[in-house]
């Protein structure tokens, strides 16, 4: 069975964090990109999902509502 298109974080594709990265005012930089793929695991923890499962773009979105994210670069 496929994945939904849209509904997970692809973080080996440059161009969705750089939209997710425009939406919320910072640079589209790889700096920024690799904090996101840095914190991802993070994320996933605090969801209590393992490293290997998929993360949602509605579960990135509340996270950064909720605790931020920090070391990122504002435009």
């Amino acid at each position: 069975m496929t994945k939904p298109v849209g509904k997970f974080v692809n973080f080996s594709q440059d161009h969705e964090l750089n939209d997710w990265l425009t939406r919320n005012g910072y640079r589209t930089t790889e700096a920024n990109r690799s904090v996101l793929r840095n914190i991802a695991t993070k994320i996933k923890a605090y969801y209590g999902k393992s490293p290997a499962d998929n993360l949602t773009w509605v579960e990135l979105d509340e996270y950064y509502a909720k605790r931020g994210i920090s070391g990122l670069e504002k435009k």
